[in-house]
């Protein structure tokens, strides 16, 4: 993934992730960036209660950078990736979004899953 980014001279503004090892872990390997812990990007699987307040909080995050040129990445789970675009991503797989000054988000483009 790492690979890619750098493959497409794609500026990273930071690394944010969800705080379980799997995904910190992930974070730090691809090393493009000091990772950031962000609660919101934890999984909901098995308290859904929490999904439309994370999804809130990562969709206003978006929206609210959209005019940032470099890159934010989010290291994430399915779940929340489903949540917020409907898509079910591969394993490793990055989902592109863009957010709007309406406050809405558009996928811009896919990474498969490596």
């Amino acid at each position: 993934m790492a690979a890619e980014f750098r493959n497409r001279n794609i500026k990273v503004a930071r690394v944010l992730s969800s705080q379980w090892c799997r995904c910190l872990e992930t974070a730090k390997l691809i090393n493009l960036g000091k990772v950031e812990p962000f609660p919101a990007l934890n999984s909901f699987f098995s308290d859904s209660s929490k999904e439309s307040r994370q999804t809130a909080t990562i969709r206003k995050l978006i929206v609210d950078n959209r005019n940032t040129k470099e890159a934010i990445i989010m290291v994430t789970h399915q779940v929340n990736i489903t949540a917020i675009t409907d898509i079910v991503p591969q394993s490793g797989e990055a989902v592109i979004l863009k957010g709007s000054r309406q406050g809405k988000m558009q996928i811009v483009g896919r990474i498969g899953g490596f």
